[in-house]
C-alpha cells in the first residue's frame, strides 16, 4: 500500500477522533470519559503521524518529522500525565471479567508518565543544544531526564532480578530434589 494511502488513513482516523470531540454525529458522547481537550489532542496526534507517514521522503520531511516527534512526544506526555494525575477517578479494563481500580491506573500511568516527562526533558535537552550549543542547563537537563529513566525504569528491572532469582532457586531445589540430576533426567 503507498506511502500516501497509509498517511491518509492514519490522518483521517485522526479527524475522526477529533469530530468525535467537538460532537459531531454519529458519535456517542456517553462513552467518552476523558475532556475535550484530551480527546482532540490524541485525534491532533494521529493526525500529525498520518501527514508525517504521508510527507516521508519529500523536501523537507526529515525536520519535519523531527519537530513532529517532538510534538508526538509531547502530546503523548501530556494524556499520560493527566490520566496519572489529573482530577477525577480512573478505572481502565480491557476484558469485562476485570477492570483496574483508579490506584492501580494512576500508578501503572504514573510510572509511563513519568517516562515521558523524562524523555521530553532529555529530547529539550538535545534541541537545546543542537540550536544553541552545549551549556550549564542543558546538561542538567540531560541529567535529569536520564535520571527520570532510571527511576521509572528501575521498578521493572527489580521485578526481573527477583524474577531471576526465583527462578535460579527453583532449578537448584529441583536439581537437590533429583539427586543431582537435572530435571529432564540428564546429567548434572
Amino acid at each position: 500500500m503507498p506511502r500516501a494511502l497509509w498517511g491518509g488513513l492514519v490522518a483521517l482516523a485522526g479527524v475522526m477522533v477529533i469530530l468525535a470531540a467537538l460532537d459531531v454525529a454519529p458519535f456517542d458522547q456517553a462513552n467518552r470519559h476523558a475532556p475535550r481537550w484530551v480527546v482532540m489532542l490524541a485525534g491532533g496526534l494521529f493526525v500529525l503521524a498520518g501527514l508525517v507517514v504521508w510527507t516521508r521522503g519529500s523536501p523537507g520531511a526529515q525536520a519535519a518529522g523531527h519537530a513532529a516527534g517532538y510534538a508526538m512526544v509531547i502530546g503523548l506526555a501530556a494524556i499520560a500525565d493527566w490520566v496519572a494525575f489529573g482530577p477525577g477517578t480512573r478505572a481502565f479494563g480491557f476484558a469485562t471479567w476485570r477492570r483496574a481500580p483508579d490506584l492501580e491506573c494512576r500508578i501503572a500511568f504514573g510510572l509511563g508518565a513519568l517516562m515521558m516527562n523524562a524523555i521530553v526533558l532529555m529530547m529539550t535537552a538535545d534541541a537545546a543544544r543542537r540550536l544553541l550549543g552545549p551549556g550549564l542547563w542543558v546538561t542538567a537537563l540531560e541529567r535529569a531526564g536520564r535520571a527520570g529513566l532510571v527511576v521509572t525504569i528501575s521498578p521493572f528491572i527489580l521485578l526481573l532480578v527477583i524474577l531471576m532469582l526465583v527462578r535460579a532457586g527453583w532449578d537448584g531445589i529441583s536439581r537437590a530434589a533429583l539427586g543431582g540430576r537435572r530435571p529432564d533426567g540428564k546429567g548434572g
